[in-house]
């Protein structure tokens, strides 16, 4: 009985002891935005790990459980390990709490993580990764183009990148070009440097925040001596952690469109001019001959989508043919540079002299803080009449008293031959004409097939033109229906029955304030009353539209290809 005792008590003794709960960090100072690995192994003890308090200052990305079983010497050893990987809520000395498992608990561990680093150049340490964010220029006007500028530097290797861009009200994000990749030096460390450039403007004046950018990815885990963990089947499947990077916040100021400015465009940009290619140097033109008139309209600061449309007059015996504008929106340097280019082809009906109008677009100079006008002079076209080919000259009259004339005899033959060719050029006319109604009869058919199987529904802009018209005119009851005919064959499946629900389809808040304003002066205000409506709807309903596009675009695709 004793001896029995003995070896329950020596038994129980060793149990007691080799029950414990060790917890161990692969580093403890860290980085804001960088994650840890945190095991803890319980030895000699079952049951769940307590991770109450954890939670305070760390977020739980993963966690993974495992359990050992060792035989030494006839000793068995049994243990439970949790892995778990833990990211920072908040920079400073944080503490991961003791962590229990049933009465064992562990000892607490300090962690020590450093503020983010927004600029390498003032940081007393070089970080691995890091970003920088740029906004050129910082001073905007409402509408006014800036250039958003990401850059994401890494000495390590990254895989599974994403990027997250933040959602800023009355302000949009537009990728300019492809990402650019290079080298740069930082305080004796070599990175990689990713560059991503954006368009921004700002739709409403006063105070505006940006958020930081986020980006997330997985980098190598490292030992003490920064060496990267091989994984399994010899280094294929290396050890990787998560990490999260946020840039810095920004704060802005948009100034409002100057109310003293002219015209119904609103035009902020660092320089506008307009510029004309004339094919004429001292040609003479002739009635039916086309001309090619070329207007280029630039600016920097601007995107071409922002330009306005150059509007021709009417002139009588001068037909004027415009075709479809060129939009570019460029980088040149650190700025946004837009431009659109119109062409018409003119063509005369009748001679005389013909007079193109100056052309006048007020733009607001945001270097020096002017009213500008970009002025293209009058144009002078003098027209001829059109060349003859042969002039029909009367024929000699011979003396009174002649009655009779002298006919060559081949006269007979070379009318034949007249008739013969006449006939031969009649027959292939016929034959090219028929031809022709034939061809245009398959297109037509094929046209007619095509617009029935188009989704989007043909003369779309041509509607959303009507609107501007009505907007300038002022006539709230006219742009009610121009807007309600563009939005039947904008939605045909469920087009909208009210201004208001045209509102809640584009799910903008501009437009939705638009629409509202307008459906009241339905009743508020005399029909036809001038000034009742905003000229620039059609320009808020496209920006609605715009963004529509780019969110279903971003639901599809990632941002950030794989590093």
């Amino acid at each position: 009985m004793r001896l029995f005792s003995l070896i329950f008590f020596i038994f129980f003794s060793s149990y007691a002891t080799a029950a414990q709960v060790v917890a161990t960090v692969d580093r403890t100072s860290i980085a804001s935005g960088q994650s840890l690995i945190l095991e803890v192994n319980a030895m000699g003890v079952t049951g769940e790990l307590d991770l109450n308090g954890l939670d305070e200052s760390f977020e739980i990305l993963s966690q993974a459980r495992s359990n050992s079983l060792q035989i030494v010497n006839g000793s068995m050893n049994r243990s439970i390990i949790w892995r778990l990987i833990l990211m920072p809520k908040k920079a400073g000395q944080l503490m991961i709490p003791a962590l229990r498992v049933e009465r064992v608990q562990s000892q607490p561990i300090v962690i020590n993580v450093r503020e983010p680093v927004v600029d390498s150049k003032s940081s007393g340490k070089a970080e691995d990764l890091f970003i920088e964010v740029s906004l050129t220029p910082q001073s905007l006007y409402v509408q006014q183009q800036a250039v958003f500028t990401l850059r994401i530097y890494h000495a390590i290797n990254l895989s599974e990148a994403s990027l997250v861009m933040p959602s800023v009200e009355h302000a949009q994000f537009e990728r300019l070009g492809e990402d650019q990749t290079y080298s740069e030096q930082r305080q004796g460390k070599t990175y990689r440097v990713i560059e991503r450039r954006y368009g921004f403007s700002a739709q409403a004046s006063g105070e505006m925040n940006i958020d930081p950018v986020v980006v997330q990815a997985q980098v190598p885990v490292t030992d003490a001596y920064g060496r990267q963990r091989l994984g399994s089947f010899g280094g294929l499947f290396n050890q990787t952690r998560p990490v999260r990077l946020e840039s810095r916040s920004m704060t802005l100021k948009i100034k409002p469109r100057v109310d003293k400015m002219e015209g119904r465009w609103w035009l902020p940009a660092r320089e506008l001019k307009v510029e004309e290619i004339w094919p004429l140097h001292n040609q003479e033109v002739r009635v039916g001959d086309s001309i090619t008139r070329t207007i280029t309209l630039s600016a920097f600061g601007l995107s071409a989508n922002q330009l306005p449309e150059i509007e021709t007059a009417p002139n009588d015996g001068l037909q004027i043919y415009p075709d479809k504008a060129a939009l570019n929106t460029a980088l040149q340097g650190d700025l946004m540079l837009g431009k659109r280019v119109e062409k018409w082809a003119l063509v005369a009906s009748k001679p005389g002299t013909y007079t193109l109008p100056e052309i006048n677009i007020p733009w607001w100079d945001t270097v020096n803080d002017q009213a500008r006008i970009a002025r293209l002079p009058p144009r002078t076209v003098v027209v001829f009449p059109a060349l003859q080919q042969a002039e029909s000259l009367p024929r000699a009259v011979g003396s009174p008293t002649s009655t009779t004339q002298e006919v060559p005899l081949n006269t007979t033959q070379e009318n034949r031959q007249i008739w013969f060719w006449l006939a031969c050029f009649a027959f292939v006319g016929w034959a090219l004409s028929l031809g022709a109604i034939f061809w245009w009869w398959w297109r037509q058919a094929r046209r007619d097939k095509s617009f029935l199987n188009k989704k989007e529904p043909v003369g779309l802009n041509t509607r959303l033109r009507d609107v501007e018209r009505a907007c300038l005119a002022g006539e709230p009851h006219a742009v009610k229906q121009a807007l309600l005919q563009w939005a039947s064959k904008q939605w045909p499946d469920q087009p909208p029955m009210s201004l208001l629900q045209i509102g809640q389809r584009l799910a903008d808040d501009a437009v939705r304030h638009e629409m509202q304003a307008l459906d009241a002066a339905q009743y508020a205000e005399p029909q036809g009353q001038a000034g009742s409506t905003n000229p620039n709807l059609v320009k808020l309903i496209q920006h609605a539209l715009a963004n529509e596009k780019k969110r279903q675009k971003a639901k599809a695709e990632s941002l950030l290809p794989d590093l």
